[in-house]
Formats: structure tokens, sequence, C-alpha cells
């Protein structure tokens, strides 16, 4: 395995012992790496996973203003803390020369003007920021009930369960 991922049916900022499980990886040499949503973390939380050895830290970001942020995630979502918690982290991470990679990703719900608008966006956001953003296409149908011609561009879409084989 290149990484641990510790992510999967849950939310790793929740996680008590998050750290410790950081810790414990990259005391034996074990690169980890987990996806969150951005509105789970705080800064010190953030701070502390990278300082921890945390290798890569990707954030599921859904959409570029609290309105469509809101509709996907739901009224208590909070997009606007969410980023500046995300623009601070990128800061103390330059300032304390961590080496943790950021990577800020949005999934491609929708393929209409909109969204590619919004995509357009989102990348454009993030390409003066020491990050690795991109739009990443769905692995699962979420709304491709809502669009019967949105096409499944993941490479999941014809493989076998790869859970059973790779995960604990």
């Amino acid at each position: 395995s290149r990484c641990l991922i510790l992510h999967g049916y849950g939310e790793p900022f929740l996680d008590k012992k998050l750290i410790e499980r950081i810790q414990s990886c990259a005391e034996k040499n074990i690169s980890t790496y987990f996806s969150c949503t951005p509105a789970n973390m705080t800064v010190e939380k953030g701070i502390k996973a990278m300082e921890a050895g945390l290798n890569v830290l990707k954030f599921s970001i859904d959409a570029m203003n609290e309105e469509d942020v809101r509709k996907i995630r739901g009224r208590k979502a909070n997009f606007k803390p969410a980023m500046k918690n995300i623009l601070q982290l990128l800061e103390e991470k330059k300032k304390r020369n961590l080496k943790t990679l950021i990577v800020p990703c949005m999934i491609k719900f929708n393929e209409d003007e909109k969204n590619e608008k919004m995509h357009q966006n989102f990348l454009n956001f993030w390409k003066d920021y020491d990050v690795y953003a991109y739009i990443k296409s769905q692995d699962n149908r979420w709304l491709f009930e809502k669009n019967k011609e949105m096409k499944n561009l993941s490479h999941y879409a014809k493989a076998y369960c790869e859970y059973p084989f790779t995960s604990l």
C-alpha cells in the first residue's frame, strides 16, 4: 500500500484518536491521507494533524457559495467559515514549514453550463495557492438520477468493489 487512508464512512476530524493514529503511522513511516468536509475542521485540529505527520489532507468542497453548499449539505452548512479555515490553515502550513499536501476537491455533480462555470471558478480560486485542486468525477450515482444524460467517468463504474481487498 502507498498510504493508509483514514476516512471511509465518517468524518476523520470527529475521531477523538485521529492525531494518535496519524502519529503512530508516522513513527512507522506509513503515509497517511484522509478526505473530509471542511465544516468539521478547526484550524487547530488541522495544524495538529499536519504536525503529527499527515501526508495528504483533502477537502471536499461542494460549491462556491453558501446557498449552493446548503442545498447539498443542509441548512447548517457553513461555506464562508469553512473556506476561511482552509485559507488560515494554508498560512499556518507555510509559516510552520509543514509538508502536508492540501487538496481541495469538488465533485462534478452535473455537466450543465452553471456547474461547468462553477468548476472553472473553483480551479481559478485555488491557482495561486500551494495546493493540488481538482474536479472529481462521481464515483457514485449521487445525482445521476436527476440528469440521465450525465456520463459516469469514474474508473469504478465498471469495476468490482475493492473494499474487501484494500480496507480494514
